[in-house]
């Protein structure tokens, strides 16, 4: 084994549908499948679903964090910039660093996506 490898504290795993770490926000389920500790600080991934006739968050930006969206089922309603595309399964949504963007469910059924982002702790939130 490599020096490299004998200091880290992470394990290979599989992971079945459900499981992760649950967190939930208004209108949004979300699963923390892969966090920072488990990448060595390279990446996060989220598993996410989102009610029917969501609204939508905040329009914001963030400084220095790319977020790609993959959407696996529905349809979600992006926005990036002032432009308001629809993502359907097998889209990816690319969100580089000071991009203003934000989605909604205007749609019947839910949406979910994987998120792949910087990485993420265990602690990053609470479960409600």
């Amino acid at each position: 084994m490599s020096d490299a490898l004998e200091g880290a504290n992470r394990a290979a795993k599989l992971l079945s549908p459900g499981d992760g770490k649950p967190l939930s926000f208004v209108g949004v389920s979300t699963v923390l499948k892969v966090v920072g500790e488990d990448t060595g600080g390279a990446w996060s991934l989220i598993e996410s679903t989102v009610e029917p006739h969501f609204a939508r968050f905040n329009l914001h930006r963030h400084r220095r964090m790319t977020e790609a969206i993959y959407i696996l089922e529905g349809a979600l309603a992006v926005q990036l910039g002032e432009q308001t595309l629809t993502a359907v399964p097998g889209t990816l949504v690319f969100v580089p660093p000071g991009t203003w963007h934000t989605y909604a469910n205007p749609g019947d059924r839910p949406v979910r996506y994987l998120l792949f982002m910087p990485p993420v702790s265990l602690g990053w939130m609470t479960t409600s």
